[in-house]
């Protein structure tokens, strides 16, 4: 089904413990009348010895195939440098999700874990999906 209005943003969840373990929510909405698709985001389990989160497994693979982009620069404008981090597992691409017009899907994104932060105000830019879905959002971030 062709995209009509995927639109995104990047939302803060309440209750961050810290630097290390920050976190965004992703939220892809679509904003039309009808059924719209994107690339599903879920690439399987990480190994059992994988040091991250779940959710760092999925973003680090989503980021190695280039279904997920970020970019971050803190309050000087300076671009903070990722951490390398390599999945341990080939994907298979699944089914892609279909959004019924209104309905949300919420991508959980480890800021913490690919990027050393300090405290204070970022700009965060995210893009997802595949080239005909691609979406992106950028926003203003403050860990604590």
């Amino acid at each position: 089904m062709p995209v009509t209005a995927l639109t995104a943003s990047i939302e803060v969840p309440p209750g961050q413990s810290g630097p290390a373990d920050f976190q965004v929510v992703l939220r892809v909405a679509n904003s039309s009348t009808e059924p719209a698709t994107i690339l599903n985001p879920e690439m399987g389990a990480p190994q059992p010895q994988w040091p991250y989160s779940p959710e760092a497994h999925q973003a680090a693979t989503l980021m190695s195939f280039g279904y997920l982009s970020l970019s971050l620069t803190d309050a000087a404008g300076a671009e903070v440098k990722p951490e390398a981090i390599q999945t341990w597992a080939t994907p298979a691409l699944r089914s892609p999700v279909e959004l019924a017009p209104g309905q949300t899907m919420d991508l959980a994104i480890p800021i913490g874990t690919f990027y050393a932060l300090t405290p204070g105000t970022y700009q965060l830019a995210v893009s997802y999906g595949e080239a005909a879905t691609k979406v992106s959002a950028e926003a203003a971030v403050t860990v604590g």
